[in-house]
């Protein structure tokens, strides 16, 4: 599914989307503005999100898992503003959970919270944030939970009130 324009809604009300094992990009948004993606499952896809320059978007109550080849749950490249990740149940191979390549001055106001973030094989993470400058101004991680065989965890990021366990 493609979005080329702005404020659209995706609620899935719990609907399966596979990729039967194709890969690929579930949704991909790029520089979109007022996106609410809910309610999904995804399945296999390499990314179920691809996104570039998301403002003001809403991926919540998702679940997402790819259990065998690399690639990542939630992927944004370059800047973000306003983009809440909430609520998510993401269960991914080697890759990241979470993975976000943000630039120099990437946003403000970003929120990834109460996410179920889990790297099923060694080497994955739960959340991984990379670029110069990544986390600016106004960001809120937090409440998020990490599972794998090392914890899961965060590449390259601060973090507050999250949970880190080891399988």
């Amino acid at each position: 599914v493609s979005f080329a324009a702005n404020d659209i809604t995706l609620d899935c009300n719990g609907a399966v989307l596979n990729s039967a094992g194709n890969g690929g990009d579930g949704i991909a948004a790029y520089g979109s503005n007022g996106i609410t993606i809910k309610n999904c499952v995804f399945q296999n896809f390499d990314m179920a999100f691809g996104v570039n320059n998301l403002q003001n978007t809403l991926i919540d109550n998702n679940v997402i898992t790819r259990s065998n080849a690399g690639g990542h749950g939630i992927e944004n490249s370059f800047s973000m503003n306003g983009v809440n990740i909430t609520n998510n149940n993401i269960t991914m191979g080697t890759g990241a959970a979470i993975a976000l390549y943000v630039s120099l001055n990437s946003g403000t106001g970003n929120i990834i919270s109460n996410n179920i973030l889990t790297a099923s094989t060694s080497g994955g993470s739960g959340l991984g944030i990379w670029g110069k400058g990544a986390v600016e101004e106004n960001w809120i991680i937090s409440g998020n939970t990490f599972t794998g065989p090392e914890g899961g965890g965060f590449n390259n990021a601060m973090y507050l009130d999250n949970v880190s366990y080891c399988n």
